[in-house]
């Protein structure tokens, strides 16, 4: 429900944050290392292999040791100055160029480092390596750099660069790991930024102005593989290629192996990591005719101020995938403060995309996103979406960005016009907190359908509205088009909804919502925010739709409703509303809002031709008091819908409110649409104080100037043990003209 501004303004962008996310001072500690070590553009050989590595004065480096298919380098020093070139001279039939750094020196590169043919090119150097803003890469394999002590080989023999007698290069085959010292250093890529920006004519990203920064060829990988790694501005690119960025601590090891797009890494033996960083709009993209690969994995992983990565489909090719896994957290925080541009997580299908979009998998213990960053899966064009798959123990979604463009949010969306479909979005979590207008939703504005979202957690929060937006924090699936919405799948033991916020499958054009599905053992929605309504669960077919409503199916120990919270099945059109299906032990609806609006269980058709939907209530125990309700109503042509409840043991209305008093009722009101029936079986029926059980065609508010109805009221059926009346409690069915309108009394 109310999420269309969401998702439009979802890609709308910025202004300067009020406040700053500070980065690692790590990177500027290992910068003035570099600097007061006089870093100045230095390749020199440390003659250390049996055949030694051989540096011209136009920095072209010959000679290393061969073995097998191996090319071995070793340097006392290696950096390169802006504006020069250093290039790897070796034989065609060479596939690994490894390279070590034994002395004690940073490796700075800021300009270009080359190789000819298409070998892989290894650069290890355990005292930190630093990309500045003019690093380049023109090497037709891959590139692997890392602060590791050494390189691993099959047969338990090392390349080291701190240890340099033992020499192995008689017996190794293909490299298969890197092993880190106590101590392992970091990697650093400097850039200006991703500018990046939005498209706001199709609402796609708009990447021609974005610098390559370091880039190896389609197909390959470029992996970054240190202590910390920090990419302040920086960028990397792999067009459907892979890119790795991995963060080990002390002594650890990490295995690879050849792949399809060059190399795969396996952190699976490895128990501690560090940190990785993008800040300053920094980019990582592998996006191409169909995605390549992006895998990163550290302790904690953060994305802040308008950096992005990006793995999109941008033709007829298959799609990959984008996976961050991080022991400790992953925060996605902000926007750039000059690009309108948010930060972003994506594997979209481009506007003149056909192929699959790739899927996008986080795996943390704590997941943030908060300033109007995002994680997207979607298709803007013909093909489907990819899959959004989240993965935490504690998940936390706060607001928007400060000017109050984008919200923050996890989005799954088939774009408009178009026939792709919309991904799934899974979330499997301990903790779920969704606040101050946050929003996770799946939605289709065109012909494709939208994909399921799924919820298992122990406890879900929904709190607070965005007070630009005047919507409120959510869960939600919704078509906008022809295509048919998703369903809504929630399992927790904890619900709460509070301050405005709901969770919604919503039609806002021809296609069928979705159905929400609730599976928690204790529910409470509270409250009702005047500037954008009830917190609650919705299932609604809006103006001119012609879709017809999604069912709510709500299954729980205990179901609380107060100050004004609902749950409601609407239709605003011709399509049909669903129906609200409720199985829990004790239900309780309690009081009003502030503005006297009842805390209510209700299904409405408010339009003409749409059949309202019906009420199905079954547990233990009912409590209705202090002017809550449930009720159905018409209010056009088609017919209101029947409630029905089945109570164990007792159904409890009492008293009234300022507004109104509380009770049950089936009303068909200003058409020709019949009321619905209601049925109440119960052991124990006890009305008091007021309190009413209603059937008719005109307003059970004296003072209400709604005009009656004219089709036929419903009936009242009421079958109980014992049924008590006191102190002006009502059971009453009224008809201001039609037909019906009986009441049929079961009871002892």
């Amino acid at each position: 429900m109310r999420r269309l501004l969401f998702l439009i303004a979802s890609f709308i962008a910025i202004a300067t944050p009020n406040h700053s996310y500070g980065r690692s001072t790590d990177v500027m500690e290992l910068k003035e290392a570099a600097n007061s070590k006089s870093l100045i553009a230095q390749v020199i050989p440390d003659n250390s292999l049996p055949n030694n590595s051989v540096v011209n004065s136009e920095q072209e480096i010959t000679g290393g040791t061969t073995v097998g298919n191996n090319l071995f380098h070793s340097f006392r020093e290696f950096s390169i100055s802006s504006g020069t070139e250093v290039f790897f001279n070796q034989d065609s039939v060479i596939a690994n160029i490894i390279s070590r750094v034994t002395g004690n020196n940073i490796s700075q590169i800021n300009g270009s480092l080359g190789a000819n043919g298409t070998a892989n090119l290894f650069l290890i150097n355990p005292n930190g390596i630093i990309f500045g803003e003019n690093a380049a890469l023109n090497i037709g394999g891959s590139f692997i750099a890392s602060t590791a002590n050494s390189i691993q080989f099959a047969n338990e023999q090392e390349f080291s660069a701190v240890d340099t007698n033992t020499n192995p290069l008689l017996t190794v085959n293909i490299p298969i790991g890197l092993q880190y010292g106590n101590n392992p250093q970091d990697i650093v890529v400097e850039g200006s930024g991703n500018n990046l920006s939005i498209d706001f004519d199709t609402f796609t990203v708009n990447r021609g102005d974005r610098p390559l920064g370091l880039e190896v060829n389609s197909g390959k990988t470029l992996a970054l593989v240190g202590g910390n790694v920090f990419l302040p501005g920086g960028n990397l690119t792999a067009t459907e290629g892979k890119v790795v960025v991995g963060s080990l601590g002390a002594n650890e090891s990490v295995k690879f192996a050849p792949g399809e797009l060059g190399w795969n890494f396996d952190y699976s033996q490895v128990n501690n990591f560090n940190n990785i960083e993008l800040a300053q709009a920094a980019s990582i993209e592998v996006s191409g005719n169909g995605s390549g690969e992006v895998f990163l994995q550290g302790k904690n992983i953060s994305l802040l101020d308008g950096s992005a990565i990006l793995a999109d489909t941008l033709g007829d090719g298959t799609g990959r995938s984008l996976s961050l896994s991080a022991t400790d957290s992953i925060s996605l925080v902000g926007f750039a403060i000059n690009n309108f541009f948010p930060t972003r997580l994506s594997t979209d299908v481009d506007l003149d995309g056909t192929g699959k979009g790739g899927n996008l998998a986080l795996d943390t213990n704590y997941f943030l996103i908060e300033n109007g960053a995002q994680v997207n899966s979607g298709t803007f064009g013909l093909g489907d979406a990819g899959n959004l798959d989240v993965t935490a123990t504690a998940i936390e979604i706060f607001g928007e960005s400060d000017d109050g463009e984008f919200v923050s949010g996890l989005f799954a969306q088939a774009d408009f016009g178009e026939t792709g479909d919309g991904g799934n979005l899974a979330i499997a979590t301990e903790s779920l907190l969704v606040a101050e207008g946050a929003d996770i939703s799946t939605t289709t504005f065109g012909t494709g359908n939208a994909g399921n979202l799924d919820i298992q957690a122990n406890t879900v929060e929904l709190r607070g509205y965005s007070d630009i937006f005047l919507s409120g924090s959510g869960l939600s699936v919704t078509t906008e088009g022809e295509g048919d919405g998703g369903n809504l799948n929630l399992n927790t033991d904890t619900l709460l909804i509070m301050g405005g916020a709901d969770i919604s499958t919503t039609t806002f054009g021809t296609g069928n919502a979705g159905n929400l599905d609730i599976q928690a053992n204790d529910i409470k929605l509270i409250g009702e925010v005047k500037e954008v309504g009830a917190s609650g669960l919705f299932a609604n077919v809006e103006a001119d739709s012609l879709g017809n409503g999604g069912n709510i199916n709500i299954n729980s120990n205990r179901l609380t409703v107060t100050e004004g919270a609902q749950i409601l099945a609407l239709t605003n059109s011709i399509g049909d509303a669903g129906t609200l299906n409720i199985n829990s032990q004790q239900i309780d609806l309690v009081g009003t809002s502030s503005t006297g609006n009842p805390s209510a269980i209700s299904a409405n058709a408010n339009s003409n031709g749409g059949q309202g939907g019906n009420i199905n209530l079954a547990g233990e125990s009912l409590s209705i008091i202090d002017g809550a309700q449930i009720g159905t109503s018409t209010f056009g042509s088609g017919r209101g819908g029947n409630i029905d409840i089945v109570a164990g043991d007792s159904v409890r209305l009492q008293g009234s409110s300022g507004t109104g008093n509380s009770g049950i009722f089936a009303t068909a009101l200003l058409n020709d649409g019949a009321g619905g029936n209601i049925t109440v079986d119960a052991n124990s029926l006890s009305i008091s104080d007021r309190a009413t059980i209603s059937a008719s065609n005109f307003p059970s508010n004296e003072n209400s100037t709604i005009t009656p109805g004219v089709g036929a009221a419903g009936n009242i059926n009421l079958i109980a043990e014992e049924i008590i009346l006191r102190n002006q409690g009502n059971i009453t069915a009224d008809t201001f003209s039609g037909d019906r309108g009986n009441i049929n009394f079961q009871t002892d």
